[in-house]
């Protein structure tokens, strides 16, 4: 499963059309605002493993448990906490708490 959530922001670094098209048909909170991939976890979660019987709990766990960041960094990103600063696009401005959050895609400077 873990290879699967990381291909998918791999693919999103690279701006993969098939991958664009399925998140503009999803009606979930995952969506592309500003040029910026900006999901939940509960948004990513569905997107990803919608047939999988997976709780929150363990996708929490796959996800924190992993190397996420320093994998994604070899391929010019990296998950961040999003902070809208007022934004009223789909994408709202994290609360605090984990389950709650909003999440963007960070490109690091060397992709952009």
């Amino acid at each position: 499963m873990y290879e699967s959530i990381l291909a998918f922001f791999v693919a999103m670094t690279r701006q993969d059309p098939d991958v664009l098209a399925q998140i503009t048909a999803f009606k979930g909170e995952l969506c592309v605002a500003d040029g910026q991939l900006r999901f939940t976890l509960a948004g990513l979660k569905q997107f990803l493993f919608a047939d999988e019987p997976l709780t929150d709990q363990a996708f929490q766990q796959l996800l924190y448990g992993s190397y996420l960041n320093r994998d994604l960094a070899e391929q010019g990103g990296r998950v961040d906490v999003y902070d809208s600063e007022g934004d009223d696009s789909r994408g709202k401005r994290s609360p605090g708490k984990v389950a709650d959050n909003w999440y963007c895609l960070v490109l690091l400077a060397e992709n952009v």
